[in-house]
Protein backbone atom coordinates (compact mmCIF):
# COMPACT_ATOMS: atom_id res chain seq x y z
CA UNK A 1 0.00 0.00 0.00
CA UNK A 2 1.02 3.47 -1.20
CA UNK A 3 0.19 7.08 0.10
CA UNK A 4 -0.90 9.10 -2.82
CA UNK A 5 1.37 11.87 -3.78
CA UNK A 6 -1.90 14.60 -4.21
CA UNK A 7 -3.99 13.38 -1.21
CA UNK A 8 -1.94 11.72 2.05
CA UNK A 9 -4.69 9.78 3.50
CA UNK A 10 -5.47 8.19 0.04
CA UNK A 11 -3.79 4.51 0.04
CA UNK A 12 -3.63 2.67 -3.34
CA UNK A 13 -3.32 -1.31 -3.25
CA UNK A 14 -1.28 -1.69 -6.47
CA UNK A 15 -2.85 -4.87 -8.76
CA UNK A 16 -2.13 -6.72 -11.69
CA UNK A 17 -5.68 -7.27 -13.25
CA UNK A 18 -8.00 -4.04 -14.80
CA UNK A 19 -10.71 -4.21 -11.74
CA UNK A 20 -10.84 -1.26 -8.98
CA UNK A 21 -11.75 -1.69 -5.58
CA UNK A 22 -12.72 1.02 -3.23
CA UNK A 23 -13.51 1.99 0.37
CA UNK A 24 -14.06 5.32 0.70
CA UNK A 25 -15.04 5.47 4.35
CA UNK A 26 -12.51 3.40 6.00
CA UNK A 27 -12.13 6.53 8.22
CA UNK A 28 -13.58 8.42 10.35
CA UNK A 29 -14.63 11.61 8.15
CA UNK A 30 -16.22 14.71 8.58
CA UNK A 31 -19.69 15.50 7.23
CA UNK A 32 -21.96 18.39 7.31
CA UNK A 33 -25.34 17.47 8.11
CA UNK A 34 -29.18 18.40 7.53
CA UNK A 35 -29.29 20.65 10.68
CA UNK A 36 -26.42 22.71 8.82
CA UNK A 37 -23.54 21.40 11.67
CA UNK A 38 -21.20 18.67 11.27
CA UNK A 39 -20.81 14.97 12.26
CA UNK A 40 -18.46 12.66 11.90
CA UNK A 41 -18.66 9.31 10.05
CA UNK A 42 -17.21 6.12 11.72
CA UNK A 43 -14.18 4.72 10.02
CA UNK A 44 -15.45 1.11 8.49
CA UNK A 45 -12.65 -0.40 9.70
CA UNK A 46 -13.03 -4.17 8.56
CA UNK A 47 -14.04 -2.91 4.97
CA UNK A 48 -10.51 -1.53 4.85
CA UNK A 49 -9.58 -4.86 6.09
CA UNK A 50 -12.09 -7.09 3.21
CA UNK A 51 -10.00 -4.47 0.32
CA UNK A 52 -6.98 -5.33 1.23
CA UNK A 53 -7.79 -9.14 1.21
CA UNK A 54 -9.69 -9.23 -1.94
CA UNK A 55 -7.03 -7.18 -3.44
CA UNK A 56 -4.14 -9.52 -2.60
CA UNK A 57 -6.13 -12.91 -3.24
CA UNK A 58 -7.25 -11.46 -6.40
CA UNK A 59 -4.72 -9.05 -8.08
CA UNK A 60 -7.06 -5.74 -8.22
CA UNK A 61 -6.35 -2.41 -7.69
CA UNK A 62 -7.30 -0.68 -4.52
CA UNK A 63 -8.20 2.44 -3.34
CA UNK A 64 -9.20 3.82 0.61
CA UNK A 65 -8.20 5.80 3.14
CA UNK A 66 -5.58 5.75 5.91
CA UNK A 67 -3.93 7.74 8.24
CA UNK A 68 -4.73 9.02 11.61
CA UNK A 69 -7.84 10.96 12.72
CA UNK A 70 -10.85 12.38 10.94
CA UNK A 71 -10.70 12.72 7.04
CA UNK A 72 -11.72 16.65 6.86
CA UNK A 73 -13.11 18.06 3.46
CA UNK A 74 -14.66 14.93 2.13
CA UNK A 75 -17.37 16.57 0.40
CA UNK A 76 -15.38 19.37 -1.41
CA UNK A 77 -11.80 18.93 -1.89
CA UNK A 78 -10.60 15.64 -0.85
CA UNK A 79 -13.58 13.87 -2.73
CA UNK A 80 -12.14 15.72 -5.45
CA UNK A 81 -8.64 14.27 -5.08
CA UNK A 82 -10.05 10.75 -4.23
CA UNK A 83 -12.17 10.80 -8.07
CA UNK A 84 -8.78 11.76 -9.52
CA UNK A 85 -7.05 8.83 -7.94
CA UNK A 86 -9.48 6.75 -9.35
CA UNK A 87 -9.28 8.23 -12.72
CA UNK A 88 -5.40 8.01 -12.49
CA UNK A 89 -5.80 4.52 -11.69
CA UNK A 90 -8.29 4.07 -14.38
CA UNK A 91 -6.21 5.00 -17.08
CA UNK A 92 -3.12 3.64 -16.02
CA UNK A 93 -3.91 0.11 -15.53
CA UNK A 94 -7.73 0.60 -18.20
CA UNK A 95 -9.08 -0.81 -15.71
CA UNK A 96 -12.77 -2.20 -17.16
CA UNK A 97 -14.91 -2.33 -13.98
CA UNK A 98 -15.04 -0.18 -10.72
CA UNK A 99 -16.47 -2.21 -7.28
CA UNK A 100 -17.02 0.24 -4.45
CA UNK A 101 -17.61 -1.33 -0.62
CA UNK A 102 -19.95 0.64 1.67
CA UNK A 103 -21.15 -0.24 5.24
CA UNK A 104 -24.74 0.64 6.32
CA UNK A 105 -26.67 0.12 9.78
CA UNK A 106 -28.00 -3.13 10.97
CA UNK A 107 -31.29 -2.03 11.15
CA UNK A 108 -31.55 -2.53 7.45
CA UNK A 109 -33.64 -5.69 6.28
CA UNK A 110 -30.82 -7.59 4.26
CA UNK A 111 -27.54 -8.24 4.80
CA UNK A 112 -25.85 -7.49 1.25
CA UNK A 113 -27.79 -4.52 -1.23
CA UNK A 114 -26.21 -4.21 -4.61
CA UNK A 115 -26.57 -1.55 -7.11
CA UNK A 116 -24.96 -2.56 -10.91
CA UNK A 117 -25.43 -0.78 -13.97
CA UNK A 118 -23.52 -0.66 -17.16
CA UNK A 119 -21.95 2.59 -18.40
CA UNK A 120 -24.32 3.64 -21.53
CA UNK A 121 -20.79 5.18 -23.18
CA UNK A 122 -20.06 2.19 -25.16
CA UNK A 123 -20.31 -1.38 -25.82
CA UNK A 124 -19.08 -3.86 -22.95
CA UNK A 125 -18.18 -7.95 -23.72
CA UNK A 126 -19.81 -10.81 -23.06
CA UNK A 127 -18.65 -11.12 -19.30
CA UNK A 128 -19.84 -7.36 -18.14
CA UNK A 129 -23.17 -7.97 -19.84
CA UNK A 130 -23.37 -11.15 -17.80
CA UNK A 131 -21.82 -9.23 -14.36
CA UNK A 132 -24.72 -9.83 -12.87
CA UNK A 133 -25.22 -13.10 -12.86
CA UNK A 134 -21.96 -13.50 -11.63
CA UNK A 135 -22.56 -11.13 -8.66
CA UNK A 136 -25.81 -12.81 -7.75
CA UNK A 137 -24.48 -16.43 -8.01
CA UNK A 138 -21.65 -15.22 -6.12
CA UNK A 139 -23.63 -13.88 -2.98
CA UNK A 140 -26.32 -16.62 -3.02
CA UNK A 141 -24.23 -19.70 -3.02
CA UNK A 142 -22.10 -18.43 0.00
CA UNK A 143 -25.08 -17.72 2.14
CA UNK A 144 -23.43 -14.84 4.45
CA UNK A 145 -26.61 -14.75 6.70
CA UNK A 146 -29.32 -12.73 5.70
CA UNK A 147 -31.56 -11.54 2.31
CA UNK A 148 -29.67 -10.00 -0.80
CA UNK A 149 -31.12 -7.28 -1.80
CA UNK A 150 -30.75 -5.03 -5.20
CA UNK A 151 -30.68 -1.12 -5.32
CA UNK A 152 -32.73 -0.72 -2.02
CA UNK A 153 -30.63 3.14 -1.74
CA UNK A 154 -31.69 4.50 -5.56
CA UNK A 155 -35.66 3.45 -5.65
CA UNK A 156 -35.49 5.04 -1.96
CA UNK A 157 -33.59 7.91 -2.51
CA UNK A 158 -33.69 8.31 -6.50
CA UNK A 159 -30.36 8.23 -8.44
CA UNK A 160 -27.51 9.61 -6.48
CA UNK A 161 -25.27 11.28 -8.35
CA UNK A 162 -22.79 11.63 -6.32
CA UNK A 163 -21.64 8.73 -5.55
CA UNK A 164 -18.24 7.19 -7.54
CA UNK A 165 -20.28 4.30 -8.89
CA UNK A 166 -22.06 7.42 -11.21
CA UNK A 167 -18.60 8.86 -11.12
CA UNK A 168 -17.06 5.30 -12.25
CA UNK A 169 -20.37 4.85 -15.02
CA UNK A 170 -20.77 8.55 -16.52
CA UNK A 171 -17.17 9.87 -16.31
CA UNK A 172 -15.00 7.24 -16.72
CA UNK A 173 -17.04 4.92 -18.67
CA UNK A 174 -16.19 1.72 -16.88
CA UNK A 175 -19.54 -0.62 -15.28
CA UNK A 176 -19.25 -0.20 -11.64
CA UNK A 177 -21.25 -2.43 -8.55
CA UNK A 178 -21.50 -0.84 -5.24
CA UNK A 179 -22.02 -2.84 -2.25
CA UNK A 180 -23.65 -2.07 0.81
CA UNK A 181 -22.50 -4.45 3.46
CA UNK A 182 -25.06 -4.61 6.59
CA UNK A 183 -23.25 -4.06 10.62
CA UNK A 184 -24.14 -7.75 11.14
CA UNK A 185 -21.87 -8.92 8.25
CA UNK A 186 -19.34 -6.67 9.13
CA UNK A 187 -19.28 -7.75 13.00
CA UNK A 188 -19.42 -11.27 12.25
CA UNK A 189 -16.03 -12.76 11.11
CA UNK A 190 -17.26 -15.92 9.59
CA UNK A 191 -19.82 -13.82 7.38
CA UNK A 192 -17.16 -11.41 6.88
CA UNK A 193 -14.84 -14.32 5.26
CA UNK A 194 -18.07 -15.75 3.35
CA UNK A 195 -18.66 -11.89 1.53
CA UNK A 196 -14.59 -12.10 1.09
CA UNK A 197 -14.74 -15.52 -1.13
CA UNK A 198 -17.76 -14.05 -2.49
CA UNK A 199 -16.10 -11.07 -3.75
CA UNK A 200 -12.85 -13.21 -4.46
CA UNK A 201 -15.31 -15.16 -6.65
CA UNK A 202 -16.99 -12.18 -8.53
CA UNK A 203 -13.70 -10.86 -9.73
CA UNK A 204 -12.14 -14.04 -10.61
CA UNK A 205 -15.09 -15.23 -12.71
CA UNK A 206 -15.66 -12.21 -14.68
CA UNK A 207 -11.65 -12.28 -15.06
CA UNK A 208 -11.81 -15.12 -16.50
CA UNK A 209 -14.51 -14.49 -19.06
CA UNK A 210 -13.16 -10.97 -20.26
CA UNK A 211 -10.02 -13.01 -21.37
CA UNK A 212 -11.47 -16.37 -22.52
Amino acid sequence: MTAHPEHSRIRIVEGTIPVLISAPHTRPIALHSKEGGNITKPAELRVARLLKRVCRQTGAWGIYMGGAGRVEHWEESTFRAYKRAMRGIVEHSDTALFIDLHGFMEARPFAIDYDFKISRRKPYDHATVHLEHIVLKSLTSENIGGPISKTFFSRKNGIARKTLTYYSRHSLGIPAVQFEINKSVRDDARALRKLSKALYNIVKEWEAERTA
